[in-house]
């Protein structure tokens, strides 16, 4: 993938620090253009006079006059396509106050090579879909949404051939997914494979992340309630002698509505819901914690587009229709032409079995 050269705009009241990072950025990006101000109060004016728009805009916290928050909302209201970013020596502070800063991203002051390289690998996750203007300027009027650390995307890479060391709390939502894998397939899950215990552990760090916003109690139930589907729509599928691995992607795409989930209700508690769509714009995020492109478009088309190409999107389309808030499916809001899809009476009466379908009088 050829990367997109930015045009990068930083802003701190210290010239030694603006040098060094100006340099650390080109090092790290493939940099268009980097114009460093040291003046927060000249942001506004420069912002505002139908000058350049930047990709990416850097602003240190700690400034006389003008302090980063400031700077920031100046770059939301005038350049809100723009990522912004905000650098601090005290990066504990800014995670405290996290939710009033217009900030995509933290930066720890002095920086490191290795949080640039990871802010790069970020941006690059995101750019991997094509936003319409109108799209990105929405993206950008959100609030701020948590990022991955660099230790959080190891553990996720790493976590299928991590024997010791897994988090408690992680190790028990493995377990439970086995529990409830065996409980639908008959007993024959010792360990999970590889992809489905990956996308656990996304869903996991993205929960302790928004859990003081979404709530303990909310998350668990939606929790459950997608393994649960997960694992019974990798039982349709499997009883239709479905290979192994294509069970598994069945799974990971049902799954993938918890992460979805989580999202969704993240900003609809923090944002204004005009702004959120959700089909529009949340796979930026799911792409940012590191889920695949290809089940992204997948999912997405199975929302969209009414055809069955085989009874695995049959089952695929029939679950992710569940969510916490709609926990059957209803047969009135089924069309005629999707009923006249071959084995869509056998994978509903699979479903009806399983109390998922609401019957209507």
């Amino acid at each position: 993938m050829i990367r997109k050269a930015l045009k990068i705009l930083i802003i701190d009241d210290d010239k030694l620090m603006l040098r060094a990072l100006s340099k650390a950025v080109s090092r790290s990006f493939s940099v268009d253009e980097v114009v460093t101000l040291n003046d927060p109060l000249l942001v506004e004016s420069y912002l505002s006079d139908n000058g350049p728009t930047y990709d990416l805009i850097i602003s240190d916290y700690q400034m006389p006059d003008l302090n980063g928050k400031d700077v920031l909302n100046i770059a939301k209201h005038y350049s809100p396509k723009s990522i912004r970013i905000m650098m601090s020596g005290n990066i504990g502070e800014l995670y405290q106050i996290k939710d009033d800063i217009p900030a995509n991203h933290f930066l720890k002051k002095p920086f490191d090579k290795n949080e640039l390289l990871l802010l790069s690998e970020l941006i690059t996750r995101t750019n991997k879909i094509d936003w319409n203007e109108e799209q990105v300027i929405n993206l950008g009027m959100l609030p701020y949404f948590p990022t991955p650390s660099a230790n959080t995307i190891s553990l996720i890479e790493e976590i299928h051939s991590l024997t010791q060391g897994v988090e408690p709390q992680l190790e028990s939502q493995i377990n439970k997914a086995i529990d409830i894998l065996n409980c639908e397939n008959g007993n024959s899950f010792q360990d999970l494979p590889n992809t489905i215990k990956r996308y656990i552990s996304i869903a996991y760090f993205i929960s302790l992340e928004l859990i003081h916003v979404i709530g303990v109690s909310r998350q668990n139930e939606a929790m459950n309630c997608y393994l649960t589907w997960s694992s019974q729509a990798y039982c349709v599928a499997k009883q239709r002698d479905t290979d192994e691995k294509t069970c598994e992607q069945i799974f990971v795409m049902v799954f993938i509505g918890y992460i979805d989930f989580l999202i969704n209700e993240y900003f609809a508690l923090k944002a204004d819901n005009d702004f959120f769509k959700p089909l529009d714009l949340s796979s930026k995020f799911l792409l940012l914690w590191g889920v695949s492109e290809h089940l992204i478009s997948e999912r997405a088309r199975l929302i969209s587009v009414s055809e069955n190409n085989n009874v695995q999107d049959l089952i695929v389309r029939l679950f992710i229709r569940l969510t916490p808030n709609n926990k059957a499916i209803s047969i009135s809001s089924i069309t005629p032409q999707q009923m006249s899809r071959p084995n869509f009476f056998d994978v509903l009466e699979d479903m009806r079995a399983r109390r998922l379908v609401l019957e209507e009088a």
